[in-house]
């Protein structure tokens, strides 16, 4: 499925969420949420640079300007399971919003 990581997140007035002065933008906290250390959490090293590989993915197409980018179903799984991990309600309630009207507008045979 096709996301846009230049999409701004939005509490629940339309208001641009703040991340350290700036909006906060889809890309960047899926990054923060792919390279956070998660208390309790113990992963294996390959499941670690699983993490960094997607990270990696997301920040090279930010640099490089290419918008939207292609994620799988478990991929997006994935920056689901581990935003809702890291960040409060309004952040998750808005990136979880995203994606799901990402899935709404794919096409058939499309997650």
């Amino acid at each position: 499925m096709k996301i846009s990581l230049k999409s701004v997140l939005l509490d629940l007035r339309g208001v641009p969420i703040m991340d350290e002065g700036q909006p906060a933008m889809l890309g960047l906290v899926c990054v923060k949420a792919l390279t956070a250390t998660i208390a309790g959490e113990t992963l294996p090293g390959e499941k670690k640079f699983e993490r960094w590989m997607i990270a990696k993915r997301i920040y090279d197409a930010a640099q490089a300007d290419l918008d939207p980018v292609e994620f799988s179903v478990q991929e997006v799984a994935l920056l689901k399971e581990l935003t809702g991990k890291i960040y409060g309600t309004e952040v998750v309630g808005s990136i979880w919003a995203l994606f799901e009207s990402a899935k709404i507008g794919a096409q058939p045979g499309e997650a």
